[in-house]
């Protein structure tokens, strides 16, 4: 018997951590973040949890035996298990709230994900720091040592003064304190594989459209039932196409996983939207053009690219976005699939203090640095991706009259994204920046999801992904079928015993 489980992304939109079981085969789809969880009780920079303790004592991660790493239940007085007790978990793409709490399960447990995905992954984590929680690709288990290491021993005369000798005769010992001793890096155990089979399960992946080139679905075979799992999925992108297939793939699916990010809404601005509406700004801007953006989104860096290149200007971004591009596997990746992204890279000065960005970005013939001096004397020569995270620049740029920025990002969506809207809103009018949100949603609106729900025909349809009141549209739309579970609810799959939709 088949059974399904959330452990994350029931009534939350992220952090999906679905636990599939049939006899002795357990498999995770996903193992995101929550950051609503997170949020709910701390605030980041300033305060966040202190490892798996404080995950599991205050509800951000399962309190569940056999899947974390021995060595931090050790640390934290958990006896920890000889065996894993997961066959695997399978990652969807490379979003934190879908694959950000895996530095914590044991390296053992195999982690099944595309080539794309985990290229992103490994590049994200080598350009950002290498907290515990962050040791996605690799882990590092730590092992303690005395506390003090003693490096001299001394005896000391009637005068006070020190002289060396032998351990046995030394009245003083001169030490340094020491904590902890890493060993070697060790890889974790990454497969990349879009067909597979986990014991009983078979498993394939499906690239489809979202705001992460390396989305994917999942369609799995089980002893009792065909399950579908849409991840992260639209239809108004540049891959539509991908996402249709996996929908012909998906038909007469038992169970349908799907997520209802944005089935409140209609979702008409595409992607080539974006590219116009964008196209049309910059041409009528007279200064400086600014992009909030996330440039992992790789389609949409080569959009204003493209954008730069048709409108006489330059696409400058941050070192730390240039080095995600170039780093080891993630450059090979780019070169195969979006070759133009590494033609040039344009990238501003970074502050002073960040100097490990300036050293490994000069290694790099691809990439060429523009002074602020430059940009303040030229801006109509440039696009600046700039994140609110680097809006300092803008002292550094001093944008003239005719400045704009555009924002492809989401409305604000909860009080901490709308005082950041606040926030950019101020810096706007304290250069004067004339502000556009141009953006086309990640995630599929009610009309697409209705199709799509019609054209699989599951017998079930499992939200998740989705706020309540979204699951709760859903079962509206569609009655019966919908299950709309809570957490550590478990649906369960007898062989013959589905009903038909």
């Amino acid at each position: 018997m088949t059974s399904i489980t959330l452990y994350g992304g029931a009534g939350e939109v992220g952090g999906n951590k679905i636990l599939l079981e049939d006899k002795s085969t357990k498999v995770f789809l996903d193992f995101g973040t929550s950051f609503g969880r997170i949020r709910k009780f701390y605030k980041d920079p300033f305060s966040l949890p202190r490892g798996l303790l404080d995950r599991l004592i205050m509800g951000i991660l399962p309190d569940l035996e056999g899947i974390y790493n021995p060595n931090m239940l050790k640390k934290i007085g958990r006896k920890p298990h000889q065996e894993p007790l997961i066959n695997a978990c399978i990652l969807s793409h490379s979003h934190l709230d879908h694959f950000g709490d895996i530095g914590f399960l044991d390296a053992r447990i195999p982690i099944y994900s595309s080539k794309e995905t985990y290229f992103a992954i490994k590049a994200y984590e080598d350009v950002t720091r290498r907290a515990e929680e962050k040791q996605w690709t690799y882990y590092q288990e730590s092992r303690k040592v005395d506390d003090w290491i003693p490096i001299g021993y001394y005896w000391i005369d009637e005068l006070g003064k020190a002289h060396k000798t032998t351990k046995e005769k030394a009245t003083h010992e001169r030490v340094i304190l020491q904590f902890e001793i890493p060993p070697e890096e060790v890889k974790r155990n990454f497969v990349q594989k879009s067909h597979f089979q986990v014991d009983d399960f078979e498993v394939e992946l499906f690239p489809v459209d979202h705001s992460s080139f390396d989305a994917q679905a999942f369609i799995v075979y089980t002893p009792d039932a065909k399950i579908a799992y849409t991840g992260d999925i639209r239809f108004h992108g540049f891959k539509t196409e991908k996402s249709i297939r996996f929908v012909e793939e998906a038909r007469n699916a038992d169970v349908l996983i799907t997520e209802g990010t944005k089935i409140n809404e209609e979702v008409n601005f595409t992607e080539y939207d974006v590219e116009e509406k964008t196209k049309e700004v910059v041409k009528n801007a007279e200064g400086l053009v600014l992009v909030d953006f996330s440039p992992r989104n790789l389609e949409e860096f080569l959009v204003y690219k493209r954008v730069a290149e048709e409108t006489g200007r330059e696409f400058v971004t941050s070192p730390k976005n240039a080095l995600f591009l170039l780093y080891r596997d993630m450059r090979n990746l780019i070169k195969e699939k979006f070759p133009r992204l590494l033609s040039k890279i344009f990238v501003f000065e970074k502050n002073a203090s960040s100097t490990r960005s300036k050293r490994t970005i000069s290694k790099y013939k691809e990439v060429e640095v523009v002074k602020d001096e430059e940009i303040r004397k030229n801006p109509g020569n440039y696009i600046v991706n700039l994140s609110f995270y680097e809006f300092e620049k803008l002292v550094d740029f001093s944008p003239p009259k005719g400045s704009v920025l555009i924002i492809n990002n989401p409305e604000p969506f909860d009080e901490e994204s709308t005082l950041d809207e606040e926030r950019i809103q101020n810096w706007c009018n304290y250069f004067g920046l004339k502000n556009y949100r141009i953006h086309s949603s990640g995630h599929m609106g009610y009309s697409d999801l209705v199709w799509m729900i019609k054209e699989i025909k599951p017998k079930y349809i499992l939200p998740v992904h989705s706020n309540l009141s979204n699951a709760i549209q859903i079962k509206e739309s569609f009655g019966e079928p919908v299950k709309i579970l809570k957490e550590r609810e478990k649906f369960e799959i007898k062989s013959g015993l589905l009903n038909f939709f």
